[in-house]
């Protein structure tokens, strides 16, 4: 996460968007989960706004993916909220704040559950 802070919003999304890739690549569900999970320990560690900073240009990038993409991210995302819950909630609690400021994220709201 240390070469996000050098990054502007729209590259961040990139960024996102290129490691959601590298994971939806992952053939193991496990192998995914621990990707995410690795994503949400290091977001934790981050000053708060950072923290929005970062987690708001990763949302962005899963809305934008491709949809088999998308679904294998949000499966792992499931299986790494099974794993590890109050990481998760502390992420929901994060992602339910920004929604409403980024257009069409309420959608994907169901996909995090």
């Amino acid at each position: 996460m240390d070469e996000l802070r050098e990054l502007g919003e729209d590259a961040a999304v990139s960024w996102w968007a290129e490691r959601f890739a590298r994971i939806a690549a992952l053939e193991d569900v496990e192998a995914r989960a621990d990707a995410i999970l690795a994503g949400w320990r290091a977001a934790s560690a981050l000053d708060p706004e950072e923290r929005r900073r970062v987690t708001r240009a990763r949302m962005r990038a899963a809305m934008a993916l491709p949809a088999a993409a998308r679904d294998a991210v949000f499966a792992a995302r499931r299986a790494a909220a099974a794993r590890e819950p109050e990481l998760a909630a502390d992420d929901t609690r994060l992602t339910d704040e920004l929604a409403p400021t980024i257009p069409g994220a309420e959608a994907f709201r169901p996909m995090t559950r």
